[in-house]
C-alpha cells in the first residue's frame, strides 16, 4: 500500500495516510479506505466508478 495524502474532517487539513486498501460501495463506486496518520480516523477518497 503506497502512502498518499487526502482531506482529513477530523483534522480539517490534507494529512498523510496509513493502511490504505481499494474498496467498492454498494453503487459500484469505488474508493481508498485509509486512516490518518495523526488522529487515526477513517477516510474515504472516492477514485471513480467500477461499471
Amino acid at each position: 500500500a503506497r502512502s498518499f495524502s487526502s482531506y482529513c474532517v477530523r483534522c480539517r487539513r490534507k494529512t498523510p495516510s496509513f493502511n490504505s486498501k481499494t474498496v467498492t460501495f454498494r453503487n459500484k463506486r469505488r474508493a481508498i479506505r485509509s486512516h490518518c496518520a495523526y488522529c487515526q480516523v477513517k477516510k474515504f477518497r472516492i477514485i471513480g466508478h467500477g461499471g
